[in-house]
């Protein structure tokens, strides 16, 4: 409910929000809820919390603060209904249909010049379980990153395209 709240609340001036995905791995979990917060003995899975933690309390927190955020996670957000359908809905031909749906959402913002906003919020928190061996990180990423290419593709006239403000001049630049 914390994660729809400011769609709810914002008399339509935010159009889609996200919260905090956790990392599970390590943790008591009973009947799919997190008992206990514990951390896993593997490094790969160690790492990958210390990027969660970047990523989401210090990158998303910052862009949403500037309305540059380019993904909302697939595990964890909330699309106002109306503008998914008029930004077409989700992109099957892609891997990264999040991402994709998020910058196309930014681009027919900014087309239109609304005022709508895409937000982060911290508090609330989903849990995942992240790839446990090097093999399944690599193939992890490599679909994040094919979802990356896929979506810059898509919307390269956003890039370095003052038009689209921050997401053209930085956001989409920076994220390569």
């Amino acid at each position: 409910m914390k994660t729809m709240k400011p769609v709810i609340d914002s008399n339509g001036q935010v159009t889609v929000t996200g919260g905090t995905v956790r990392i599970a791995n390590g943790s008591e979990i009973v009947q799919s809820e997190v008992k206990k917060i514990g951390l896993p003995k593997q490094p790969v899975i160690l790492l990958q919390i210390v990027e969660y933690f970047r990523a989401f309390l210090i990158g998303r927190l910052g862009l949403s603060h500037m309305n540059m955020l380019l993904i909302i996670s697939g595990a964890f957000g909330v699309f106002e209904k109306n503008r998914v359908i008029k930004a077409g809905g989700y992109n099957t031909a892609t891997v990264g249909e999040d991402m994709e749906l998020v910058v196309r959402i930014h681009r027919t913002l900014k087309d239109e010049k609304s005022k709508q906003r895409i937000e982060y919020i911290q508090d609330p928190v989903c849990w995942t379980e992240a790839p446990s061996t090097f093999s399944s990180l690599r193939a992890q990423r490599r679909r994040w990153q094919r979802g990356l290419a896929e979506t810059l593709w898509i919307h390269r006239k956003m890039l370095f395209n003052p038009k689209y403000k921050g997401i053209g001049l930085f956001s989409l630049i920076t994220s390569w």
